[in-house]
């Protein structure tokens, strides 16, 4: 991660975070160390801190001694938002508080947790099919929440454009929850998603339920060369994110089976999907 600053922009330095994101050294293009950055365990900044991304990357507003963290504002020194958490009751009852209190083992880089996940044992499940297609490494924290903890692995084995449609999930300043689930509920109908949803389904609105039943599907879908189609758990859930959920978030093209095929043609050894009424090219 760079910066550029000074006249005309061409002074550059190369910042470098710990596991949070927390900017802790800042090296000028020619090597040389211009600081240590410290803080305690609720981002209070050491006396000798320097640059304007600090901790958890977030922006050090020195004036007023706190964070910019997108959707609110942070106090390190009192250890709280200043402002109600914009998804509600959704985290916790502490509409102000930071991370659940546990700042050590967890951090909220935009004031808001975008992705989420409806338990703890459903988040492992979610986080393992999430990493085998990502070419980030995500994990959902202690309060089940979506985090980017690792830049690419292998480029050549993993998908880019998935990672990207993630990334920007997270930082959106909408919410998706992501569960798993055998059935729905349809207007009062009971659908088993295995029978009659390919193994998933995204709820309409910019704050949609991802829900998929964690079952591979076999010949539910068509692949490109006009064969049926077998699907991993992993790229159900992956179809879920980047043609329903992630569109939805963001403002995307909606149901579009171009964002798949991307993300198939970056993975070894995988077959584009052929469009259809639901699901144009």
């Amino acid at each position: 991660m760079v910066t550029y600053g000074g006249t005309g922009l061409g002074t550059i330095s190369q910042l470098f975070a710990d596991r949070q994101g927390s900017i802790v050294a800042q090296l000028t293009s020619g090597g040389v160390n211009t600081g240590l950055n410290t803080y305690d365990e609720y981002g209070i900044p050491g006396a000798g801190n320097t640059g304007r991304f600090q901790y958890t990357g977030q922006i050090w507003l020195a004036e007023i001694g706190m964070y910019h963290y997108k959707a609110r504002v942070y106090s390190p020194y009192l250890g709280r938002f200043m402002q109600t958490d914009p998804i509600g009751y959704a985290d916790q009852t502490n509409l102000y508080a930071y991370v659940g209190n546990d700042p050590i083992n967890s951090a909220d880089p935009t004031g808001a947790f975008e992705v989420r996940a409806r338990s703890a044992g459903e988040a492992r499940r979610l986080e393992s099919m999430i990493n085998s297609i990502a070419e980030g490494t995500y994990r959902f924290n202690g309060q089940n929440a979506l985090e980017k903890v690792g830049e690419s692995r292998h480029p050549e084995q993993y998908s880019e454009t998935y990672s990207a449609t993630l990334d920007a999930m997270i930082a959106s300043p909408n919410v998706a929850t992501m569960e798993i689930s055998q059935t729905i509920n349809d207007n009062g109908t009971v659908v088993d998603l295995d029978q009659r949803g390919g193994g998933g389904a995204t709820s309409s609105g910019s704050n949609p339920t991802i829900i998929v039943t964690g079952n591979p599907q076999n010949g539910r879908a068509m692949g490109a060369d006009g064969q049926p189609l077998s699907q991993s758990a992993a790229e159900v859930l992956m179809h879920e994110v980047v043609v329903e959920a992630g569109p939805q978030m963001l403002g995307g093209v909606q149901k579009s089976i171009g964002p798949e095929n991307q993300v198939r043609g970056e993975i070894p050894n995988a077959r584009e999907r052929a469009w259809d009424p639901n699901h144009p090219n």
